[in-house]
């Protein structure tokens, strides 16, 4: 039996590439590896009578030879099915587009590309191979892209990326449709997420720049912990962000990072997660908010890139010239030396120009 899986909370990307791939492997079942991601449910419900969902339960583990992993390369993001990876007589195909980690599995045929996109790698072969598809299927592929790529604003995206929304839109992809469930509005649930991440947000310098680090307790889970980290980022124009939220026995952390010099995938690899180098997120069980905060932190420190400083780049020793410098004499001097400017100093040595 072949097995269509992505990975826990499924989102838009993982839901796309699961249909996408049940275009390449017709005759396999389409399987949630676990919990699904609000906005997709919704959809789901919206659309269920085109998706054709398999139950876990119902479904004999033994029977499996071939599984056909989507939008993930871990095992431990697979939930019931972190133990078949590596079973005797269990084939494992992968299609993803995240970046190669210490965790990846093992012995597998790799189809993945680094694109924008998981839904991206998938259309490219179901368009070489001449296979059709709806409106409906364009669209869904259309909110795979569009989610994962930020609407191809991301710095992941790739031209693949705006080739493939190109000619879905060509397909009939509906762009209202795509627009309602990318635009959902927070939950009070969120809203009171939002609201605590906003009152523990604190800033950590590390290697000359500024992290921002949020922190809240919930009483319950509360589903799209990335969706609020997203807006508390957008709302006060944070170049890197990370919030570590407790709820239900564990912590929940979220990294979103606009600087080369802060790969969320590496840090947050550390703490049992992974993601893109630009967002990401992980589970920690059995961890308070301050130890989750401190294992952080200190991943950070080890991991994140210092910023170029000037001391780095500059010429030396500093070359001056004196206040009364002739101009003919400044000009023959920056010809000799390659330089195009030079700091001005008076009879004390204090800088006044340059």
């Amino acid at each position: 039996m072949d097995v269509i899986v992505g990975h826990v909370n499924v989102d838009f990307d993982a839901l796309a590439s699961m249909v996408a791939a049940r275009k390449l492997y017709p005759e396999a079942v389409m399987v949630f590896a676990g919990a699904v991601n609000r906005n997709v449910r919704e959809f789901i419900t919206l659309h269920g009578d085109l998706l054709e969902f398999m139950d876990p339960r119902a479904l004999d583990m033994e029977a499996i030879t071939r599984l056909i992993v989507v939008d993930n390369r871990i095992a431990d993001r697979l939930g019931e099915f972190r133990g078949l990876p590596g079973r005797e007589g269990v084939e494992v195909f992968v299609y993803d587009h995240h970046p190669r980690s210490p965790q990846d599995m093992r012995d597998i045929k790799d189809y993945s590309e680094p694109v924008g996109a998981t839904t991206t790698v998938l259309l490219k072969i179901i368009r070489r191979k001449g296979i059709p598809i709806t409106p409906f299927e364009a669209t869904l592929f259309a909110l795979g892209i569009h989610e994962d790529t930020g609407s191809l604003t991301y710095a992941g995206t790739t031209a693949d990326d705006a080739e493939a929304v190109a000619y879905l839109m060509r397909q009939g992809a509906n762009l209202d449709v795509i627009a309602h469930f990318l635009g959902k509005q927070l939950s009070p649930t969120q809203h009171e997420l939002l609201r605590k991440l906003f009152t523990g947000l604190e800033y950590h310098r590390v290697k000359g720049f500024m992290v921002a680090v949020a922190k809240a307790r919930m009483d319950g889970y509360v589903e799209g912990a990335s969706m609020v980290a997203g807006k508390l980022a957008d709302l006060e124009n944070l170049d890197v962000l990370f919030t570590l939220t407790e709820m239900q026995g564990r912590v929940v952390v979220v990294g979103l990072s606009r600087l080369r010099q802060v790969d969320v995938d590496e840090v947050l690899s550390g703490m049992g997660g992974g993601g893109h180098a630009k967002a990401g997120s992980a589970v920690m069980k059995g961890y308070s908010l301050r130890r989750a905060e401190r294992k952080l932190l200190a991943l950070l420190e080890e991991k994140a890139r210092p910023l170029v400083t000037a001391r780095e780049i500059m010429s030396g020793p500093v070359k001056t010239i004196h206040e009364d410098t002739p101009i003919i004499e400044a000009s023959r001097r920056m010809e000799l030396t390659g330089h195009t400017a030079f700091p001005v100093v008076d009879e004390k040595g204090e800088l006044v120009g340059m």
